[in-house]
């Protein structure tokens, strides 16, 4: 996983300096160009002719939404309940969210919940939505906002 985390730091990098609508376009156009050419699906930055203008689906939106959603519950489970254990977690998130973005990447491949092409986006989304604010001003949003279950 570690050499997956190199390979994808500079991917990662740049991805997090675009904001989260640009990241969700991204993440629309690379689904549709990895169903047009599945070969592609692996690949961690793949390469592709990009059109002039591309908005994302409303389904993709749901979906995506709808996947935030379930992440936010666990996240927020795990990273403002859990104080003892995470401690050291939490700090490296926090100086570090390009690290934590390509950590995540391993871990969204590795588990099968999306393809390398998607990965790397995906992962910058969450760690946008994540790293945003201060821990404590993140959790306190974070539980007034979590989706019903």
């Amino acid at each position: 996983m570690v050499d997956i985390e190199k390979q994808v730091q500079p991917i990662v990098s740049e991805l997090l300096l675009r904001d989260e609508a640009a990241l969700l376009t991204e993440l629309a156009l690379r689904d549709r160009v990895i169903r047009d050419f599945p070969q592609l699906k692996d690949d961690l930055d793949p390469q592709f002719e990009r059109p002039v203008e591309m908005g994302i689906s409303d389904d993709a939106r749901l979906v995506w939404q709808k996947f935030v959603d379930r992440v936010n519950r666990d996240t927020y489970a795990l990273v403002c309940t859990e104080e003892v254990k995470l401690a050291e977690l939490r700090a490296f998130f926090k100086n570090a969210p390009e690290r934590f973005a390509a950590a995540l990447v391993g871990v969204l491949i590795a588990s099968g919940l999306v393809p390398a092409a998607l990965a790397a986006v995906v992962a910058a989304i969450i760690a946008k939505l994540l790293l945003r604010n201060a821990q404590g001003a993140l959790c306190e949003v974070w539980s007034e906002r979590l989706p019903s279950k």
